[in-house]
């Protein structure tokens, strides 16, 4: 397992000269110790998190428009999803062909070479249920029937819940 963002080892196995003269001071006093042997649990505390949709159409249909789609906003919407499956939201983007990774990948050797499998919006929204257009929404989502099924997840999504 590569841990990210960490700090090479040195040539005495520590990971800092702060680290490395403390484990000297402890074997220099006889305190037997172990190093970066065992791992520890626990749980980061949940916290309630919000968020207001553009649009909400008079049929339940709930409409998000979207220039940059980042990765925080993908993260709630599928969040949302998970916790009220009958929300309907749908995307409308400036550009569902944009790519949520970049188009090219830097090589060992400083070279870039194009991505074969760059995820773009659409691909995103097809991977993970939602429908979506690009610049307006379809006519057909604008006059699609009155569901009660999605009020009822728009007013369930709107308790806020007690953790």
């Amino acid at each position: 397992m590569t841990i990210k963002n960490r700090k090479p080892q040195q040539r005495d196995g520590f990971r800092s000269t702060l680290e490395t003269s403390n484990a000297r001071l402890m074997t220099g006093a006889g305190v037997d110790f172990e190093y970066e042997k065992h791992r520890l649990f626990y749980v980061v505390p949940a916290r309630v998190a919000s968020y207001k949709p553009d649009f909400v159409l008079a049929n339940g249909i709930i409409i998000e428009t979207k220039g940059l789609f980042d990765a925080e906003d993908r993260q709630h919407h599928i969040l949302l999803k998970q916790q009220y499956p009958d929300l309907d939201v749908r995307f409308v983007f400036s550009r569902s062909a944009s790519t949520l990774t970049s188009v090219f990948k830097k090589n060992a050797d400083g070279t870039k070479t194009r991505r074969d499998n760059a995820i773009t919006y659409a691909k995103w929204c097809e991977t993970h249920g939602f429908l979506y257009a690009d610049k307006v929404p379809p006519m057909a989502w604008l006059t699609e029937a009155h569901d009660e099924v999605r009020w009822s997840a728009i007013r369930q999504a709107e308790s806020k819940p007690e953790l």
